[in-house]
């Protein structure tokens, strides 16, 4: 019988996560926000740079290595997309998680730096979002 739970680990998952709050903190405040919750999303094995392409191929780090760089990692897709609608502001950005047990915990692992941000009160809610596209 197939480890389906040890195949889901070893795959790159592409999650979209949005962050609402209620307005009130400045253009500022956001970025300052969104730069630690983009760093807080921000794991690699072994320190990998994985923007560098020609990693890939390298025979020490790249992908034919059982030790590669590009087994366990969490990152987004750069900045945090930022906006205001209806009297509210939102966070947005898709992550890349090669470990899908660790899922469970990026929402709460976001709520503690918006807390830890002192920005408690004005946290709405963390979601992952799936989008249809018609």
């Amino acid at each position: 019988m197939a480890n389906y739970g040890e195949a889901q680990r070893n795959v790159c998952l592409s999650e979209k996560i949005k962050i609402q709050l209620k307005n009130g903190l400045s253009e500022e405040e956001l970025n300052g926000l969104a730069k630690k919750i983009s760093n807080s999303l921000f794991r690699t094995f072994n320190g990998g740079k994985l923007w560098e392409l020609q990693s890939i191929v390298n025979p020490k780090i790249g992908l034919i290595n059982p030790d590669t760089i590009f087994k366990d990692y969490l990152f987004t897709n750069g900045k945090l997309n930022i906006y205001s609608k209806n009297n509210e502001s939102f966070l947005e950005t898709y992550l890349y998680e090669t470990n899908s047990f660790n899922l469970d915990k990026i929402i709460p692992a976001v709520q503690k730096v918006i807390e830890d941000c002192g920005y408690k009160n004005q946290l709405l809610s963390v979601s992952f979002v799936r989008e249809i596209q018609l």
